[in-house]
């Protein structure tokens, strides 16, 4: 009996759980405009968990090269459905003929 009493706790306190949504909206927006940089820096280390300005410069190279990537990814994504779309013709010339 207890046991089953658990468990409908559980299920009750899982279903009123804000949604996730619910939750970024609730996040306090920080605001960076009065802080110096070396503040901002002080800042960044803690957030991420990095030794020192070194570490954040490695940090920052590898998620610049890795959105770097990302970004040709998308453009070589967009540049083939380019190609593909402006070369449909030939397949509907080909199926005419």
């Amino acid at each position: 009996m207890k046991r089953s009493m658990k468990m409908r706790r559980r299920r009750v306190s899982l279903a009123s759980a804000p949604t996730e949504e619910e939750e970024v909206e609730s996040l306090p927006m920080l605001d960076f405009t009065l802080c110096t940089t070396g503040e901002l820096v002080e800042f960044i280390l803690d957030f991420f968990n990095l030794a020192d300005e070194d570490e954040l410069f490695q940090f920052c190279v590898i998620n610049l090269a890795a959105a770097a990537t990302e970004a040709e990814e998308e453009v070589e994504a967009a540049e083939i459905a380019a190609w593909a779309e402006e070369t449909a013709w030939m397949r509907d010339v080909d199926h005419e003929e």
